[in-house]
């Protein structure tokens, strides 16, 4: 899919307001695994790094790799 971005909304939203499937239920706080994306290698490498709290929710998913992503914590600048 090729979706516009706005500044201040996160993949998550972006997501959610084009009808894909992701469940987001925390709404964006970095609380659990259901906005679990992978992120295009070269995609991936612009953004900014997960924070603590974002990486221990991607490892616990069980399907973990290297460009793995909670869509509520990428925004776009």
């Amino acid at each position: 899919h090729t979706l516009p971005a706005r500044r201040g909304v996160t993949l998550m939203e972006i997501l959610r307001d084009a009808n894909l499937p992701v469940e987001a239920i925390c709404g964006g706080q970095c609380i659990c695994s259901t906005c679990h994306v992978y992120v295009d290698e070269n995609w991936a490498a612009r953004l900014k790094p997960r924070s603590e709290a974002e990486q221990v929710m991607v490892e616990d998913t069980g399907h973990f790799l290297p460009t793995s992503r909670l869509a509520c914590q990428v925004d776009y600048e």
